[in-house]
């Protein structure tokens, strides 16, 4: 989903991890907070595709406002 790349400037926003229970306030408005998230979402994207290489784990992206069908049908063929 494009909307996990990016934090949108909505203001402050509460958010709650659901696996620690931790919670915390992000100023979202903060240039530099949405500056950070992206970066950390580039850095985690990253660390997925060199694990999925190294083991060679085929992968494919589909973006929510992509044809799924399509995408998947053509990452089968290659196969």
């Amino acid at each position: 989903d494009p909307r996990e790349t990016e934090i949108p400037d909505v203001g402050l926003v509460h958010v709650k991890d659901s696996e620690t229970g931790n919670a915390a306030w992000i100023n979202t408005s903060s240039a530099k907070v949405r500056a950070r998230y992206a970066e950390w979402f580039r850095t985690v994207a990253a660390c997925e595709t060199r694990l999925f290489n190294k083991y060679q784990i085929d992968s494919i992206d589909i973006s929510t406002g992509q044809d799924y069908v399509k995408r998947l049908m053509a990452f089968f063929n290659k196969k």
